[in-house]
């Protein structure tokens, strides 16, 4: 973990103890926080150490962690459902079982289906925007596009 990976993480520590009750005060060791990317690919090569074959070419990751990782911008997000579709097929499964069990929660209350919600979760658009894309003049279908840019490799 490197502190120039997000800003909750640049106010990180090096050595912190963890205060959350479930953790029972643990502590966190973060030895290349202070890291730049550069540092660490220095260190990669240096040693000669494997690494994940996503980081080269034609994938170019500069960071690759949870597929659809909520951490992540959207175009990364949208990248790694793109190379990885099986994800994005079981995520669309989870949140179509998550609305058919919670139709009072937030994505049933905004969403028609389980690939609008999916749509919205790899954009940076707005409720209300999202809604507006919606009515505009050529009908728009998250489903479709879903299926068109992420869903089209699989079977």
């Amino acid at each position: 973990m490197r502190a120039s990976e997000s800003r909750n993480r640049r106010d990180y520590e090096p050595e912190q103890c963890d205060t959350r009750k479930w953790m029972k005060g643990a502590k966190h060791i973060l030895p290349i926080l202070t890291w730049s990317e550069e540092d660490v690919w220095n260190y990669i090569r240096e040693r000669g150490l494997p690494y994940s074959k996503y980081y080269d070419a034609p994938y170019n990751l500069s960071r690759h962690g949870c597929v659809g990782c909520p951490l992540c911008n959207y175009r990364q997000m949208q990248l790694e459902f793109k190379m990885f579709p099986g994800y994005a097929k079981r995520v669309i499964v989870a949140v179509e079982r998550y609305m058919n069990t919670h139709p009072n929660n937030f994505l049933s209350r905004n969403f028609a289906d389980e690939y609008e919600a999916f749509y919205y979760y790899i954009n940076e658009i707005s409720i209300a925007d999202f809604q507006e894309q919606k009515k505009g003049l050529f009908r728009f279908s998250s489903r479709e596009v879903i299926k068109r840019e992420i869903l089209n490799q699989l079977t």
